[in-house]
């Protein structure tokens, strides 16, 4: 089951988020600066809202005959991570948890701009009666790094299993002379050299490209889209 129980309930939360948003003169201020037509759709359940930030913050839920400059589709509860400030917005685009359409630079300089809302999002939850909400997602991520812990270990465990099965110990009378272990090399093998080595330009390819994604995300960079490789490193390693 998802964050919200329908439609109705996700269209009352984010209805009186922007209600609060547009309230606050400091960031209506700076969100109407930008001057977007920006719209948010949603699935599970299924949403639209059309924010004209043309001056200040003015939305419609539901459909709207203004044509967005920037519409971001979605699942209601990724829209959830993200106005909790748990998302990774350049690396969600990335993965396609969240898909844009139209300028993705222009989508992604609101950023700066749409951060104080991360505050008053779980005010808003717990006002109408939904503060459980926010512990909900805490225990979710919680819950996902236990079980991706379990999953290793039992992967782990059937590994091991395997290998036993498939050399039984044989029953003999008597053990055995014990061989004689040859020396371990006194230096790593090339093989092992070569292993060490990509696995350090993996890390060093990640930790350049989350750099470059909050960049990004700051509108430091003279660009409007980059395409990002995470999870693809080995390729370039």
């Amino acid at each position: 089951m998802g964050v919200f129980r329908d439609t109705e309930e996700l269209y009352r939360v984010m209805g009186a988020l922007f209600e609060r948003l547009g309230e606050d003169e400091g960031v209506a201020a700076e969100l109407g600066a930008t001057g977007l037509i920006l719209r948010f759709r949603w699935t599970g359940p299924d949403g639209e809202a059309t924010i004209d930030l043309r001056g200040g913050v003015r939305f419609t839920l539901g459909p709207s005959e203004l044509e967005p400059e920037v519409e971001m589709i979605q699942s209601a509860d990724v829209a959830h991570r993200f106005w909790l400030g748990r998302l990774n917005v350049p690396a969600a685009i990335a993965s396609r948890q969240v898909i844009a359409r139209g300028s993705v630079g222009k989508a992604l300089k609101l950023l700066p701009a749409i951060k104080p809302a991360f505050a008053v999002y779980p005010e808003v939850l717990r006002e109408l009666g939904l503060g459980h909400l926010v512990t909900v997602e805490r225990g979710r991520r919680r819950r996902r790094g236990l079980l991706a812990r379990l999953a290793r270990g039992a992967r782990l465990d059937r590994e091991r299993l395997a290998r036993l099965a498939a050399s039984p110990v044989p029953v003999v009378d008597e053990l055995p002379a014990p061989r004689e272990t040859a020396a371990a090399p006194p230096w790593p093998s090339l093989l092992a050299q070569r292993k060490v080595e990509m696995l350090r330009r993996m890390l060093l390819i990640r930790a350049f490209e989350e750099h470059l994604a909050e960049a990004n995300a700051r509108g430091e960079l003279p660009t409007e889209a980059i395409h990002l490789s995470i999870g693809q490193e080995a390729v370039a390693a």
